[in-house]
């Protein structure tokens, strides 16, 4: 990619990223994110949402989507983000679903191109989930991933044992630090996708009216509660108080501190007691989530599919084994 300049991304960049697309196939191109809106700042991504008539069976979605977003930036001279999509699975997602991120992108997108379609099979099967149940348990699913990280991470890494025993206490030091950012942002982010979790499976609000005025990626945990509805808010505010700073009613962004923690002040460094209390939020949040997903498939009279209840057993065994190790081992 090109180096980019100072100056401010803007439509004519997005336009010239789209051609490519375009050259590469994709019918339609969108045109969202803060460039969309004239908010951008000279770090600011282009967001772009690439349609093509027909995927096929997906299998090639995520090397597609590298390949644009390379010609995309090189052609731009800005940093990028692709996201790859077909027709039949753009128009379900945005339609036929409440709670998809499509839906956000679609609302205030920019067209920056819209061919008439050639050949597409609108009743194929998409690839994405197919409904707000199926997004609400991979969403959970991504939260496991993050909460089996943070039960890693808990009582220690090897080199932190090493350093105890015969190590300098300014490299043990460091590398306790070290654990404890990469702790925080792993369960910042299991709490962000709980609740999002929470939201795909209970939300009777589409998401173009949910998050409007929010950002739907927002790493803000105290305003993404606010979005819960209404009867599973408070259970999940009380989970999220020992996390919030009382003076100012908000929680530290450890999702973004910890990919930046040089660019964080002395007060949002962690501590073991910050740690701890977020990884014990990160499993409650996940627990309940569980909980509310089993439930509302209930209620809803949605038949539990077999890789729901994989994927529901898994949370309960990875919520199970941190709540474990956090009675026998506490910092």
């Amino acid at each position: 990619m090109a180096a980019a300049s100072q100056s401010l991304p803007g439509l004519a960049d997005a336009q010239r990223a789209a051609a490519v697309l375009a050259d590469a196939g994709a019918g339609c191109v969108l045109l969202h994110g803060s460039v969309s809106r004239d908010q951008q700042t000279p770090g600011s991504d282009i967001d772009l949402v690439a349609i093509f008539d027909d995927l096929g069976d997906y299998s090639t979605r995520r090397s597609t989507a590298a390949e644009l977003r390379q010609k995309a930036e090189r052609v731009s001279g800005r940093r990028a983000n692709v996201f790859v999509t077909d027709r039949p699975e753009w128009c379900h997602r945005t339609t036929r679903m409440l709670t998809t991120f499509e839906r956000v992108f679609a609302d205030g997108a920019v067209t920056l191109l819209d061919r008439p379609p050639v050949s597409v099979d609108w009743n194929k099967a998409i690839g994405l989930a197919d409904m707000d149940m199926a997004e609400a348990v991979n969403t959970l699913n991504h939260a496991i991933n993050s909460l089996d990280v943070v039960e890693l991470l808990y009582t220690g890494t090897g080199r932190e044992k090493q350093l105890r025993s015969s190590g300098d206490p300014a490299d043990l030091h460091e590398a306790t630090e070290g654990r404890l950012w990469k702790l925080c942002g792993q369960a910042h982010d299991a709490v962000e996708h709980g609740l999002k979790s929470i939201i795909h499976a209970t939300s009777t609000t589409p998401s173009e009216d949910l998050y409007r005025g929010w950002d739907y990626k927002t790493h803000q945990l105290h305003d993404l509660v606010k979005l819960v509805e209404p009867r599973y808010r408070d259970a999940a505010a009380e989970l999220l108080r020992p996390i919030t700073l009382p003076t100012q009613n908000i929680i530290v962004d450890y999702h973004m501190l910890s990919n930046y923690p040089s660019e964080a002040e002395e007060w949002q460094h962690p501590t073991e007691e910050i740690a701890s209390n977020l990884a014990r939020c990160a499993q409650r949040i996940v627990d309940l989530a569980t909980g509310i997903i089993e439930q509302a498939t209930s209620e809803q009279g949605i038949p539990m599919r077999p890789d729901w209840a994989r994927r529901l057993a898994q949370a309960r065994l990875c919520t199970n084994r941190i709540g474990l190790a956090m009675a026998s081992e506490p910092f």
